[in-house]
């Protein structure tokens, strides 16, 4: 048996790629991840939900 990242509980978990200037942002959903890339803001899904400026880290 592996553990993954579902079974972990892992709510959100976020994939930097700084060369490209992007973040993929995974959210757990229904026991599936949903992905979206995001380059110029991005907003936590859970708890706190804070926003970060990606334009002001690049």
């Amino acid at each position: 048996m592996t553990l993954n990242d579902r079974d972990a509980g892992i709510a959100e978990y976020w994939i930097v790629s700084p060369d490209d200037h992007q973040i993929t942002q995974l959210i757990l959903q229904d026991d599936r991840y949903t992905e979206s890339i995001e380059t110029t803001s991005i907003t936590m899904k859970v708890a706190p939900q804070a926003t970060v400026n990606l334009t002001r880290v690049w």
